[in-house]
């Protein structure tokens, strides 16, 4: 992870590797940490989600910060490694 802070005076979370459970569950945390009235983009594009329960668990977390000017992108590869695991678990099968 890498925060960086933007010359407009916004700050991005940048995850890279692995994205798991715990960092999920702790993400309304960190964002806390920054001041409220300060945008923070959340980039999830180099990240990869190490279990289903990693994505499951953005849901809420993403939920407990809509007061917050934030913005979300990447998921979209989250999703796509959600069904690539999907897809091994039925081939296991």
């Amino acid at each position: 992870m890498k925060i960086i802070r933007n010359g407009n005076g916004s700050i991005t979370v940048r995850f890279n590797g692995v994205f798991g459970l715990r960092q999920a569950i702790l993400l309304p945390k960190l964002v806390s940490l920054f001041p409220a009235t300060t945008p923070v983009k959340l980039d999830f594009t180099d990240a990869e989600c190490d279990r289903e329960s990693a994505v499951v668990a953005l849901i809420p977390a993403l939920a407990s910060m809509r007061s917050r000017k934030l913005q979300v992108v990447g998921l979209e590869r989250a999703a796509a490694f959600q069904e690539a695991f999907e897809e091994d678990i039925r081939q296991a099968a």
